[in-house]
């Protein structure tokens, strides 16, 4: 009885972990499209920006609403910042490079069954609609690990003792 609660338990947060990686990722988006476009920031500043402002709000969100910390000390403040920073600037490119250059089944696959199905595949004048495939599932996997990494790492390390 108590494992099915704690499994409810980590569900829900799992899916509030979710719902804040979808604002944040909204913010980002967002706010870096307002500061290219109508602030006429580069791309890249308007990014830093943005990113750094989703990363706040996914502190903020992460400590109050999918692990109800009352309170954070600041090392875990810290810790919350090097895990996300290590997880962007180190893990993803390495998962982008491995599933854009080392292992292709994965982009070969989702390449033929799109084809298979007829199902248009964005890509640009520069860049065949194989090797944008091959780009999608790159970030995609970077996203994906990245995600758990920061989840897994977040509940057991940042945010260990839940509610202070």
């Amino acid at each position: 009885m108590k494992k099915d609660s704690n499994t409810k338990k980590e569900v829900a947060q799992v899916g509030r972990f979710g719902l804040v990686g979808i604002l944040n990722t909204v913010i980002d988006i967002v706010l870096q499209n307002i500061l290219f476009q109508f602030f006429g920031l580069t791309k890249v500043i308007a990014a830093l920006i943005s990113g750094t402002a989703a990363m706040i709000n996914s502190f903020i969100f992460n400590q109050r609403f999918t692990f109800r910390a009352k309170k954070t000390d600041t090392l875990h403040i810290f810790y919350f910042f090097a895990i996300t920073l290590f997880g962007l600037y180190i893990i993803r490119p390495l998962v982008i490079i491995f599933f854009t250059r080392i292992w292709l089944w994965p982009a070969d696959t989702a390449y033929k069954v799109l084809t298979w199905l007829h199902v248009p595949i964005p890509h640009s004048v520069n860049v065949s609609a194989y090797d944008a495939t091959v780009n999608y599932i790159g970030l995609f996997m970077a996203i994906l690990v990245v995600l758990i990494y920061n989840y897994l790492l977040y509940r057991k390390v940042v945010f260990k003792n839940g509610k202070k």
